[in-house]
Order: C-alpha cells, then structure tokens, then sequence
C-alpha cells in the first residue's frame, strides 16, 4: 500500500503508512520537526519511510519507545542514512535486542532489527535549533517517552493516547503507571498533541484529559459492579463485550479482561 495520507501542520509534516488500513490501529504517522524524525515507521514500510526522508533535511531520529511501529527503521536510518538515533537510557537497552512478537504485529508492521542507539538527553536540542524536553511516561511500556515543545505547545505523544476510549490491555501494561503519565504530561503547556496512531490533535490536552477521566470511570464503575457481586467476566461482558478476533489473533497479548483486571487492581488514588 503506497503512503496513505501526508500531514502538515505549521512547521510539522508526516506521512501515515501501513501495510493495512483497517482503522488507527493498523496505520502509523511519522513526524518530520525542522531536522528531526520523531519515531521511525514499520520496517515493512521503509519504502515509503525512505522517500519522505530524503525529501528532507533531517540529523536525527528520536524514539519514543521500543515497539516495533515506532522503531522499526531505526537500523536503515543509522546504517543507510547516518543519521544520529536517540532514546531514553531503558529503550536503549530493549533497542539491542530482537523480540517474538505475535503473528497480527509481524503482519502488520513486521519486525524490528536489533539498533545500537545513542542516549537522550532531558533536554535535547537538534543541530538546528529545535529545543524539546524529553518526558518520561511509562505505563504503556516501561521505556516510553514524550517530546514536549513548551515554546510552541506541541507535545509528540508516542502511545500515551492512542484513543480516548480503551477497549484492550496488552500483558505488558501497567495502567496506575499510565494514569500517573496522562496527569503527568496534563501539567504541561500545550495545546497540539501529534499522536503516530490517530493523527494531529489539535485539542490534545482535552483528549488526554478525556483518556485519563474514562479510565478512572471505567474502573469506579468495575468496583462498584464487583462489590454487587457480578462476577468479573460477566463484569466484561456488560461493559466492553466478549473477547473478539483481536485477541484471539494477538495470542491474547490484548484483552479486555485484562483491562477490567487492570481496573479492579487500580488503587483509589492513582
């Protein structure tokens, strides 16, 4: 499938890619920021990765975290186009291995190669002049960061959002961490969030604010359903239905059970 979609917004450009365009959860936006690449496509797009890149004048490439939509290209970014690749100290580590991941992801984005990258710092400026501050938010992954532009209002949300409203919780999540992210970033100055999945969020601070509030609501409501007696799954079935192709196809990676779990788990105050 060729690009399917070219993004502009003020000084920001992107492409969106896939393989499949079955829905934000099978495309992937790469943003271009004066001369920085902000994540890195799937591998099995690099075609298209390759093209935009050298309509542009870009030295670096920062990672959000480690999964492979997000860091895929890394190797033919540092090998073919020399371009310096940078994330945090914990994504550096998980960068320098090659992972099994279920078919759906190999079909979908294909797999990443190993990457010796280097390490970012808190403050990053580019060899242009672009000033971000880099964000630790774990919770979706342990590794995941934010970029944030304070002198602009942008902030590059790598998976912090995704949706408003979730429906699935992969294995590897860790909801209170990622409940104490959204509140993290939500103490930013920002109004434009760029997301890799949904796109430009113009009212990015809002839509975070809402992903944070459904989740605390959905969970209230999941206590509150136990405490009557409702057994959990039958909690799941009324709230978010029954386990569905996704899961079935992700080796039940993603689940909603997972996610009501999650939700019972959740401390008062997280």
């Amino acid at each position: 499938m060729a690009v399917i979609e070219r993004i502009n917004h003020g000084p920001v450009s992107g492409i969106r890619v896939g393989r499949f365009n079955k829905g934000i959860n099978t495309t992937f936006v790469v943003y271009q920021y004066q001369d920085v690449l902000i994540d890195t496509g799937p591998i099995n797009q690099w075609q298209y990765i390759n093209k935009f890149v050298d309509e542009k004048d870009l030295n670096h490439v920062l990672i959000t975290h480690h999964h492979e939509d997000h860091s895929g290209n890394a190797y033919h970014l540092l090998k073919q186009k020399k371009l310096s690749v940078l994330t945090n100290n914990l994504c550096q580590q998980l960068l320098k291995q090659t992972y099994s991941i279920p078919f759906i992801q190999k079909l979908i984005w294909g797999t990443a190669k190993a990457v010796s990258a280097q390490l970012l710092p808190a403050n990053f400026i580019s060899d242009q002049g672009l000033n971000l501050d880099i964000i630790l938010t774990p919770g979706h992954t342990e590794d995941m960061s934010c970029f944030h532009d304070k002198e602009n209002g942008f902030l590059f949300t790598g998976d912090l959002y995704i949706a408003s409203k979730v429906r699935y919780y992969h294995k590897d999540e860790d909801l209170e961490k990622q409940i104490q992210s959204l509140n993290k970033v939500l103490t930013l100055d920002f109004d434009t969030a760029f997301c890799p999945h949904r796109g430009i969020m113009k009212n990015g601070k809002k839509d975070i604010t809402n992903k944070r509030d459904f989740i605390l609501e959905l969970s209230s409501t999941v206590k509150s359903l136990a405490k009557s007696g409702l057994p959990v799954k039958e909690i799941r079935k009324q709230l978010l239905g029954k386990e569905d192709m996704f899961t079935l196809m992700s080796k039940f990676h993603f689940t909603k059970q997972g996610l009501i779990d999650a939700c019972l788990a959740l401390p008062e105050n997280p």
